[in-house]
């Protein structure tokens, strides 16, 4: 009888100390579900223990024990709370929200959401304050900034870009971890990739294969939509205007009713285009008009301590490329084309903590793609257009795709390691006139897991990883990743990383022609699947001491692709003919720093890289080795008594090496083109009013005035052609922004 009493009050000693995480939303106090609560005892036999606990759907945690004990509860987006627990205590924590350390946690790639210091994986994260400073409407103006990045254009594909000298098809762009589809010439159109409603973009630079599959070769760029809001109804509008003609709005709404949560936005980009010698009146802009509509819904609840999401979106534009007329005795008329692309993509997203420590991920998403290109005949007199009879004047070309993907997360912070699981399944579906049999199709079903060990008193994480494959074209092979992380001190850490590289060709590869007045780009169906290794190594050491923080971050890495897929040049024809062919082997090898400093109110972001190309094709190998370099070098400073912030971002771009195969008579050379470097500076100022709810942006972007970079013993280019120069930039502008947000 006695024990049974001593039992029961033991039982209730532990149950009685108990903490209650909440939070204040709109005035009331709500449980905060999920919430990680790390407790360390400080006496008895336990002394020095470290236990973990997540918070219930009533955002209860219970001290796992029993004498005196210190407790660290937090939550991403909001300041952690420390304190000490003693005797019998149930105790209320009040968490509260904290936006600025939003940019100090990551999700891509981590087992869960973590601190970016502690991933194995270096992310670079540009939150939602520095995306409203640069007046970035889209990903191509706020990737144009960084440092180891190149944004290249073409007229008619848009905006591209390339990571450690790999182009942006071993790139996996990401929308909260649905992959973006729609390539053209194996890129996704940077200008198509609205920031409106994101809130910040985490780039993961280096070998993600084996959880993202083979298009994150080279990284992954991940936009991370802005969803989580403590109040019960948030909104918000943006007005942009810049002065080489683009008229920008949005919007967007949400309510909180429980545990139910339902947001929308959408808004209208519209740009009328640009020619660098606009004294002259012309129809046919150098950069061509261009209209965008994109809007939004999530719904979601929260069931305990899982969230379900349903999210859909829609982005519609429309690139209009005018033509000169031609003026006789009785008529004039223009050709003009119309270029409308179309995405639309919808999916169930689940995620939580099914138990303690077990964590899982799991969506079924579908995205569809279209792009249609009309040829109009339009009367100059009448202003009346027509169809054009030309065959061939409407076409549509349509790819859709279908993706799951599922992961399980074993973390427990007690223990020194934790494992990861998962599968993902895609099937993509092209269909259109210009795809080699009207319709084809294409299978992925992968399965991957990985192994996370902290070693040697916690200062030395590894984690090996395996993706296995079946793609129904190609022979997949296996993917191996290996991650290390070593904590020198508590102001330093090493990374190191290796993953091997499988790439079946794109569908758009294989079978996709393209043809314009500017472009002839063949698909070849003979096409092999690339292999390939890449490794990294960065250090990082920090030094955080009252108002100042700084941040240096050298770093180097090495990528090998085997039987690279490579647009050839074939002999003949205006614009000159350009097919997809694999080539023996392409490297780059480079390097980069970074530096981060704050002191108070002011900050600088400054960093140089260097990238080094070479490419070999059977024997032959290229004499030349070019390295690119390029700097960049960005302060702000904010004068918090006004709410004013100032801000500069200046980019130096140096001379670049484009490597192509020409291909006469089966004879294959390899030709180097080189396009001279050029700077970019932008200066920006930003005032706030109203308690933070209204934000006034000014500025100059470009104001170096960079249009056209010139183009040295070149043949031409897939999309630029004979040319000597290349297009960078619409020229110096200024921009006025308006920003309001009611929280």
């Amino acid at each position: 009888m006695a024990m049974l009493i001593l039992g029961w009050w033991m039982a209730t000693w532990v149950a009685a100390q108990e903490l209650t995480v909440t939070t204040e939303q709109d005035g009331e106090v709500k449980p905060l579900p999920g919430a990680v609560v790390e407790f360390k005892a400080l006496e008895g036999a336990e002394a020095g223990a470290v236990k973990v606990r997540i918070t219930d759907e009533k955002g209860r945690a219970v001290c796992p024990f029993i004498h005196k004990s210190v407790y660290r509860a937090g939550s991403m987006g909001y300041v952690p709370v420390i304190d000490t627990l003693v005797g019998v205590e149930r105790r209320e924590v009040r968490l509260e929200p904290d936006g600025v350390r939003l940019d100090e946690v990551v999700v891509t790639g981590a087992y869960v959401v973590d601190a970016a210091e502690k991933a194995v994986y270096r992310v670079k994260i540009i939150d939602r304050a520095r995306i409203e400073t640069q007046a970035a409407v889209n990903l191509r103006d706020l990737l144009a900034n960084e440092v180891n990045l190149r944004v290249s254009e073409d007229f008619a594909l848009g905006s591209q870009m390339s990571i450690m000298g790999l182009s942006g098809q071993y790139v996996k762009f990401l929308r909260d971890g649905v992959p973006v589809i729609g390539r053209l010439d194996g890129n996704i159109d940077l200008a198509q990739l609205n920031l409106s409603n994101v809130e910040r973009v985490e780039i993961v630079e280096g070998p993600m294969s084996v959880i993202y599959g083979s298009d994150a070769v080279g990284g992954v760029v991940n936009l991370i939509s802005r969803r989580n809001w403590t109040q019960n109804y948030v909104g918000g509008a943006n007005l942009l205007y810049k002065s080489v003609g683009h008229y920008n709005a949005d919007a967007y709404a949400g309510v909180r009713l429980g545990k139910y949560g339902v947001r929308v936005n959408g808004g209208r980009n519209f740009f009328d285009g640009w020619s660098s010698n606009d004294t002259v009146f012309v129809r046919k802009s150098q950069w061509r008009p261009r209209e965008q509509y994109f809007g939004g819904v999530d719904v979601e609840r929260n069931v305990k301590t899982f969230n379900v999401r349903l999210s859909s979106g829609v982005f519609r534009e429309t690139l209009f490329n005018r033509g000169e007329p031609v003026v006789t005795s009785r008529f004039a008329v223009a050709n003009d084309e119309e270029f409308t692309t179309l995405r639309v993509d919808g999916g169930v997203f689940a995620e939580g903590f099914v138990r303690p420590m077990h964590h899982l991920n799991v969506f079924v998403n579908h995205s569809e793609y279209r792009r249609e290109r009309a040829l109009f005949v339009k009367d100059m007199t009448t202003l009346e257009r027509r169809l054009s009879e030309d065959e061939g004047a409407r076409r549509t070309d349509g790819f859709s795709q279908t993706l799951s993907r599922g992961i399980y997360t074993h973390r427990n912070p007690d223990k020194t390691w934790g494992i990861q699981a998962g599968y993902e399944t895609s099937y993509e579906r092209g269909t259109g006139p210009r795809l080699k049999g009207g319709a084809v199709d294409i299978f992925d079903l992968a399965a991957f897991a990985s192994m996370e060990w902290t070693v040697w008193k916690r200062r030395l994480t590894l984690r090996p990883g395996l993706r296995l494959a079946y793609n129904s074209r190609f022979t997949a092979l296996p993917v191996p990743t290996f991650n290390v992380r070593y904590a020198v001190d508590e102001r330093s850490s090493l990374r190191l990383s290796y993953g091997g590289s499988f790439r079946a060709p794109s569908l758009k590869e294989l079978y996709f022609d393209f043809q314009d007045a500017s472009h002839d780009v063949q698909g070849n169906s003979e096409l092999k699947a690339e292999s390939g290794h890449t490794m990294q190594a960065q250090y990082q050491w920090r030094f955080e001491q009252g108002r100042v923080r700084l941040v240096v971050e050298p770093g180097a890495f090495f990528n090998l692709v085997a039987d690279k897929i490579e647009l050839s040049q074939v002999a003949g024809g205006t614009p000159p003919p350009f097919r997809y062919i694999n080539v023996s082997r392409y490297r780059t090898v480079g390097g980069q720093i970074n530096v981060k400093f704050v002191h108070g109110p002011f900050s600088l972001e400054t960093g140089a890289s260097m990238t080094q190309k070479t490419l070999w094709v059977a024997s032959a190998r290229l004499g030349t080795r070019f390295a690119s370099p390029d700097f960049r070098f960005a302060p702000a400073y904010r004068f918090d008594k006004i709410g004013l912030t100032a801000a500069a971002f200046y980019k130096y771009n140096g001379p670049v090496a484009g490597l192509f195969i020409t291909q006469i008579n089966r004879v294959e050379k390899i030709e180097q083109s080189q396009i001279a470097d050029f700077h970019l500076l932008d200066v920006t100022l930003t005032k706030s009013f109203w308690k933070n709810r209204v934000h006034l942006s000014v500025g100059a972007q470009n104001l170096l005035d960079v249009t056209n970079v010139g183009v040295q013993n070149g043949g031409g280019g897939t999309h630029t052609g004979p040319s000597t120069s290349a297009p960078m930039a619409t020229g110096r502008m200024f921009f006025a922004g308006l920003r309001f947000d009611w929280r």
